[in-house]
C-alpha cells in the first residue's frame, strides 16, 4: 500500500504532496544537513519569549515536563496556526527535538516547543511543509491546550511514557511509531517519513 492509499485509508484525505511543498520539504531536508555550529543540551528556553506573543500563551509550571501552553486564537480545523521559522539542526534525538525526516532531528526554538503529546490533538507538526496546522478534525478555540501526536513525528522517542490525554483514542504506554506500528496508528495523521518507514516495516514482517 503506498503513501495516498495509506492516508486515504487513515484519513479520507486524497491530497498529493505537489511539487511546490516536495521543493520546499526536500530544501529544508539539505539545509539542516549542512554543517552547523554544535547546540549544547540546554534546559532552558533560548530564544526570546514569548515567542509568537499573539498566539501562544505558555504556562510555566514546577517540576518535569509540566510545563504547557495554550491557543490565544480562535482557528477552523485545518487551518495554518504558525509556521516553523527559527528552528535548528540538532546532532541527534532528544527529549526537546522534533524529527524532521529519517535521522534528521531539530529543535522547534520557539514557544512552539511547548505544546505537549495528546492522543487527540489540537494541532499537526508537518514537517514536511514546515508548519504547524489545527487538527483537521476539530476547530481550535481561544484557550484550548495546544498539543500534538508525538508519533507522528517521532520513529523512536528518548523515553516512553503514560498517557494521561484521557481521551477515548488514547493508546496508553506512548513510543514512537517504530515500536507502535502501522496497525496501532491507522487513524492518526502522520508525517510522510513516519508513513514511508510504517510501510516498510510492514513489508518485511
Amino acid at each position: 500500500m503506498g503513501v495516498l492509499q495509506y492516508r486515504m485509508a487513515v484519513t479520507g484525505d486524497p491530497a498529493t504532496e505537489s511539487s511546490d511543498c516536495l521543493k520546499v520539504r526536500m530544501l529544508a531536508v539539505r539545509q539542516l544537513k549542512k554543517p552547523q555550529a554544535k547546540l549544547s543540551w540546554r534546559k532552558a528556553p533560548s530564544w526570546q519569549q514569548p515567542s509568537h506573543p499573539n498566539l501562544i500563551k505558555v504556562h510555566k509550571i514546577s517540576g518535569q515536563f509540566a510545563s504547557y501552553a495554550t491557543s490565544l486564537v480562535s482557528l477552523s480545523a485545518g487551518s495554518l496556526f504558525a509556521p516553523f521559522t527559527d528552528h535548528l539542526p540538532m546532532e541527534k534525538r532528544t527529549w526537546r527535538s522534533v524529527e524532521a525526516a529519517n535521522g534528521i532531528h531539530i529543535d522547534l526554538n520557539s514557544d512552539l516547543f511547548f505544546a505537549n503529546h495528546s492522543c487527540s490533538p489540537s494541532l499537526e507538526y508537518d514537517v514536511d511543509k514546515l508548519e504547524v496546522r489545527v487538527s483537521r478534525n476539530k476547530d481550535l478555540h481561544e484557550g484550548d491546550v495546544l498539543t500534538f501526536f508525538y508519533p507522528s513525528t517521532e520513529w523512536h522517542i528518548v523515553q516512553e511514557f503514560e498517557c494521561n490525554c484521557n481521551q477515548a483514542c488514547c493508546l496508553g504506554k506512548i513510543m514512537g511509531a517504530g515500536e507502535l506500528g502501522i496497525d496501532k496508528l491507522k487513524g492518526y495523521w502522520l508525517n510522510t517519513h513516519i508513513v514511508e518507514r510504517l510501510e516498510k516495516q510492514a513489508e518485511k514482517k
